[in-house]
């Protein structure tokens, strides 16, 4: 069966998700996993203050340096960390610490044999998120954390990472972590258009650096809609460019 992980906090697209799951039937043939918040393994990935900012209580956060986040009010009259992350003080810390949790303890279990595969759904998601800075709805880079806990905590297994990272924006916060790290592939289809469409990284040029030369892939659709991206696009991109475990015997 497959494994699903669900966080506590009802987020109206994770609850059209997990609708969607339970109306094909998918759900009722899945394992159901505990979920618990991420700790300090945040700082596997994100700075001391930047996890204290954002992963903490109000009282916590007083102890980072103002100069260090500065939050906006957004059109709609909120609050957000940008002009379209908005933050809720009583439930996006501890929603962020839940997403990233269960994607650690599923990836984990995965890794280990526990599981053969599974599917985290949670929000908020976590591409965007840089080491020191939240953006993009995205505070905690969960795949990231998830990927570098693995190659810490079990070397001997685990010693190469491949994320495949398909959402139509790119995703600048993964991609900075393992800009320099041969020991994880990171390969994003997005689109791009020259550099205009959001976050506007991610060019076919930016194939990592030093030792992580080559290990960033970047299939960045530009063009705008005409002509639109469609499914044979997006077969042949997978079928073509992205490394099927056969093909990873060089890797």
């Amino acid at each position: 069966m497959l494994p699903l992980l669900i966080p506590i906090f009802k987020i109206s697209r994770r609850q059209s998700v997990w609708a969607r799951l339970v109306e094909t039937g998918l759900a009722s043939r899945c394992d159901k996993l505990r979920s618990r918040k991420a700790t300090q393994e945040l700082q596997t990935v994100h700075t001391e203050s930047h996890s204290l900012v954002f992963g903490t209580n109000q009282i916590n956060r007083a102890k980072v340096e103002a100069s260090q986040v500065s939050f906006v009010r957004l059109a709609c009259g909120g609050v957000g960390v940008d002009l379209d992350t908005t933050w809720n003080e009583h439930h996006t810390a501890a929603t962020a610490r839940m997403a990233a949790g269960c994607v650690i303890n599923l990836s984990y279990k995965a890794a280990k044999g526990e599981i053969q595969n599974g599917f985290a759904v949670v929000r908020p998601p976590g591409r965007h998120a840089e080491p020191n800075a939240a953006m993009g709805f995205c505070f905690f880079n969960s795949i990231a954390i998830a990927a570098r806990l693995l190659r810490q905590r079990l070397p001997s297994e685990i010693r190469r990472v491949l994320i495949v990272d398909w959402d139509v924006h790119h995703g600048n916060g993964t991609q900075q972590v393992f800009y320099d790290d041969p020991n994880v592939l990171y390969l994003s289809i997005h689109r791009h258009d020259d550099g205009n469409f959001f976050p506007g990284t991610g060019g076919p040029t930016e194939c990592g650096a030093g030792p992580g030369l080559g290990f960033i892939v970047n299939i960045a659709w530009s063009g705008g809609l005409n002509p639109p991206l469609g499914d044979a696009e997006y077969l042949a991109a997978f079928r073509t460019v992205l490394p099927f475990p056969e093909c990873l015997e060089n890797y």
